[in-house]
C-alpha cells in the first residue's frame, strides 16, 4: 500500500502478485491488485482480481469496485447493467469475457490447492482441478492453469499454441 500511496503504482502492482503467489486465498490482494489496476487505468486487467475477491470473500465494497470497473468497461448502458447483473452473483457470470472468467477460476483453483497442499482432503484437490478445467474451456492452453493442474496431480497437456 506504501509503494500505491507513493505513485509507484507499478511496483504496488507487482507485490500484490507476488502476495497474491505465496497467499492465493488472500481476498485483500486481490482487492488491492484490482484497485491498483483500476487506478491505473488498466480496467480490464482488474477485473478478474475483483471478481476473485467478490467469490473468496463477498462485501459490499467489492461489489462497489466491480460495479465502477464495469461501467468504465461499458461501451452502452444495457452492457454495463449486465456486468452488473453478474454483482448478485458471480459465480453466474459465465458469460462475462472467457479471459476474465480463465483468470478467475485459476485464481479460485490456486487458492483451493493452496489449502490441500497444507493437508486437508483429497476432494480439494478434485474441485481445484475442476477450476482449472473450466479455466482451460475458456482460454485454452492458458499457463497458470496449466502449471495449477500439474500440481493438483492430474495434470493436463498444453494446447497448441498456449499462452
Amino acid at each position: 500500500m506504501i509503494l500505491a500511496e507513493r505513485g509507484r503504482r507499478e511496483e504496488a502492482i507487482e507485490a500484490f502478485r507476488k502476495t497474491l503467489e505465496l497467499r492465493p486465498s488472500d481476498a485483500k490482494a486481490y482487492t488491492n491488485l484490482g484497485s491498483e489496476l483500476y487506478r491505473s487505468g488498466r480496467y480490464r486487467e482488474a477485473v478478474p482480481p475483483y471478481l476473485t475477491a467478490a467469490l473468496l470473500a463477498p462485501s459490499q465494497h467489492t461489489r462497489d469496485n466491480l460495479e465502477l470497473v464495469f461501467r468504465k468497461l461499458a461501451r452502452e448502458p444495457k452492457e454495463a447493467e449486465r456486468y452488473c447483473d453478474a454483482l448478485r452473483n458471480p459465480w453466474i457470470a459465465e458469460d462475462l469475457d472467457p479471459e476474465w472468467m480463465a483468470e478467475v477460476h485459476t485464481n479460485i483453483g490456486l487458492n483451493l490447492l493452496s489449502k490441500a497442499e497444507s493437508g486437508e482432503a483429497r476432494a480439494i484437490l478434485d474441485a481445484a482441478q475442476t477450476q482449472f478445467q473450466k479455466a482451460l474451456e475458456y482460454r485454452p492452453g492458458f499457463r497458470p492453469a496449466l502449471a495449477g493442474s500439474a500440481r493438483t496431480g492430474f495434470g493436463l497437456e498444453p494446447a497448441h499454441g498456449a499462452r
